[in-house]
C-alpha cells in the first residue's frame, strides 16, 4: 500500500485504503449518497412484518 503525505488512511477489520489528497474535498457528498442509498434498504427492513412480498412490490 502507497500513502503519500497528506492521503488519508482508513483502516478496519477488512482492510485498508489510501483515499488520496485530491479526493477528500468530495468525500462528505459521496458518503452522503451511500448513507441515503442504505436508508431505502435498511428502513424497510427494520419494519415488522418485512417479508418477500412486500420487497418485491417495491
Amino acid at each position: 500500500m502507497l500513502a503519500h503525505r497528506g492521503d488519508l488512511i482508513h483502516s478496519g477489520r477488512h482492510g485498508a485504503l489510501v483515499v488520496p489528497e485530491a479526493v477528500i474535498p468530495d468525500l462528505e457528498g459521496a458518503m452522503n449518497t451511500m448513507f441515503n442509498n442504505k436508508k431505502l434498504v435498511l428502513e424497510p427492513a427494520r419494519q415488522d412484518g418485512l417479508n418477500f412480498k412486500k420487497i418485491e412490490a417495491t
